[in-house]
């Protein structure tokens, strides 16, 4: 009986471990199974996402390029001096190198405030290239170093920017002339300051006419010796300090109400300006006048 006993006990010992087994066997697999479809679907969110994002960033492109598109175009700059490369590179080739510099700037932010491209004249042959500089009219005076390759035929452009030193230089002086104060004297500083000039009395060096024979028996004598005064008091008046003046024949103009002569300073303005000396015959009196010929 009690051999009977112990095999019903491992009977069911047996079978009470193969239920166990099965039991923590079904719940490892249901664990499993959950875990899989939560996987699968968040694989399946995330691809979502990623398709939701991925449209939302090519409609971004598009609007970017179409407001692109939309925005109006900046104009090429003024090219300066560039007809200094004409005696270097066929009228192509610079047509080619104005495009390139045209594309670099306006398609740039950097360079919005350019207007102007200015050649410099100094232009170099170093055998197997060209070498020469072109500025642009920016704040900081931007400086495009290009290089012509003659093996390649083409043209290399490379940035560079006047040294800040140099700019600064240039400011300081700018700003000196702008901020140097008019002369006031006052009891701190009169010591240190010059006396003012003061004009006294106009120049009184007399006006020498070389040439005043043109003029012998068309004005009467009389009117002709008083023309030098006439001068002097008109230059004078207007501060100018020349005083040898030429007349010649050829630019004498005459018709019955006046004759008027060209006198010409032995030492010319800048501005080119001569002296209009016409004589009045019915009113017997000089007319003088700074003009142009």
């Amino acid at each position: 009986m009690k051999k009977k006993s112990r095999k019903g006990s491992y009977v069911m010992l047996a079978v009470g471990l193969l239920f166990l087994g099965l039991l923590l066997g079904g719940i490892f697999y249901m664990k499993n199974q959950g875990s899989g479809k939560s996987d699968d679907s968040n694989t399946v969110e995330v691809q979502k996402k990623g398709a939701e994002k991925s449209s939302k960033e090519k409609e971004s492109e598009k609007e970017i390029a179409e407001e692109q598109r939309k925005k109006p175009q900046r104009p090429a700059p003024e090219f300066q001096s560039f007809e200094l490369l004409g005696s270097v590179f066929p009228a192509e080739q610079v047509e080619e190198l104005k495009g390139r510099l045209t594309e670099k700037i306006v398609g740039s932010t950097m360079y919005e405030s350019v207007t102007k491209v200015i050649c410099k004249d100094t232009v170099i042959d170093l055998g197997d290239t060209i070498e020469f500089y072109c500025e642009l009219n920016d704040e900081e005076r931007t400086v495009f170093h290009i290089v012509f390759d003659k093996d390649e035929e083409q043209f290399s452009i490379t940035k560079e920017k006047i040294p800040a030193e140099v700019l600064d230089q240039e400011r300081k002086e700018s700003e000196n002339v702008s901020q140097q104060e008019p002369y006031e004297a006052t009891k701190e500083n009169e010591e240190k300051l010059p006396v003012p000039w003061e004009y006294t009395e106009p120049d009184q060096t007399p006006v020498s006419i070389d040439g005043m024979e043109v003029l012998t028996g068309k004005i009467p004598e009389e009117k002709l010796t008083e023309l030098p005064q006439i001068l002097l008091q008109f230059l004078q008046e207007e501060e100018e300090y020349r005083r040898e003046i030429q007349l010649e024949k050829e630019t004498i103009t005459e018709n019955e109400k006046e004759l008027c002569v060209w006198g010409i300073f032995q030492t010319p303005r800048l501005d080119k300006k001569e002296l209009k000396i016409c004589f009045d015959r019915e009113a017997q009196s000089f007319q003088i006048a700074l003009e142009e010929r």
